[in-house]
Parts: structure tokens; sequence; C-alpha cells
């Protein structure tokens, strides 16, 4: 979150930034990912969405299952700053530009997050330095920078065909109102 903050920072003022970022989480990321929110149950129910994911991508993509286990790692240690970022400062401009664009011109946009990193995942070097240097090293993520180039990006992410299901982003701000209501709702004098 503080990456996108930064880069957004860059284009934008402050007050700029804040309403795309508001927008950003309000309409693409499921509340339970959310930095306020991630605790213990935003956690859990991510954790619970790893191994979905995961038989996505051995059944979609045709990885191999011994891969399973490293990318249920990668993906818990990982797989949140990534989404929470949308890969800002992940991966080269020129990656994040056509990510970021697909995410936002999409019509199911979490889904495109999704895909996103999968498109990433699933890439054959991207797949061979998992197997090398294993989910839990520290320059993995710098490889896959390396790794990543907005062609072979491009490519992996035409073959996701495939629908996700998720959990629906919900209105923070409509929620906590809710919540208010209801308290005074029952508040009596």
């Amino acid at each position: 979150m503080i990456s996108l903050a930064i880069f957004l920072l860059f284009f934008c003022s402050k007050a700029k930034t804040y309403i795309i970022m508001d927008a950003l989480y309000r309409d693409i990321i499921p509340s339970y990912l959310w930095p306020v929110n991630y605790s213990v149950n935003g956690q859990r129910t991510f954790f619970k969405n790893i191994s979905y994911y995961c038989s996505l991508l051995i059944s979609e993509l045709k990885i191999e299952t011994s891969l399973m286990p490293r990318l249920k790692r990668f993906l818990e240690l990982e797989g949140v700053n990534l989404l929470q970022s949308f890969f800002i400062m992940k991966l080269n401009f020129d990656c994040n530009f056509f990510m970021f664009t697909e995410i936002l011109t999409s019509q199911e946009k979490y889904q495109t997050v999704i895909k996103c990193l999968f498109s990433v995942i699933s890439q054959t070097k991207n797949l061979e330095t998992l197997i090398l240097l294993g989910p839990d090293d520290p320059i993995l993520l710098s490889e896959f920078i390396n790794n990543t180039t907005r062609f072979s990006l491009q490519t992996s992410y035409k073959k996701m065909r495939f629908k996700i299901k998720h959990d629906q982003p919900c209105n923070f701000f409509l929620t906590k109102s809710m919540e208010l209501q209801r308290q005074t709702d029952t508040f009596d004098p």
C-alpha cells in the first residue's frame, strides 16, 4: 500500500492520491485484504483462498502438482503485499503500466488483479526461479522483476480464460455509516 501511495505521489497531489487510493480499495480489493482488516480474520480468509488459487494454477495452467507447496508458500508470504500494492514497484514500469491498465479497464477488477498475479507466477522463467530459489528467498521478487517483460506478461495474461470465485469488495465508508446508524438507532438517552 505504501509503494502504491509513493508511486501515485509522483504524478498526483496528496489529495488526489488519497482519492485514487480510496477508490481503488473501495472498488477493487475485498475488504478482508484492507490493511485495517487484515489482522486475523482477513489473513484466515486469504489463506483459505490460497489453496483454491493454487489448484487453479495447477488445473487451468497445467503447472506441475509438485509445485503446489512452493506456490502456496509464496502466496502466503507475498500474495497480500502484491495484491494490496497492485504490483506497483514490484515489476518494471512497463509491466506495471500494462497490469494497471488491465485492472482499471476491466469490468471484473479484482478477478483481473488475481489473473495478473497468475500471469507473473506462471511464466516459465519465474516457475524455474521459484524451484531454484524457493519461496522463502528474499531475492525471489527481484528475480521475478528481471524475468518478467511486458510481452511475456501480455502473452501469459491472454491465456487466463477462466473465472475466479472471489469475495466482492464492499464500501468501507458505507459499512461504517451503517454501523453508526445502528448504534444511534439503539441509543436510548
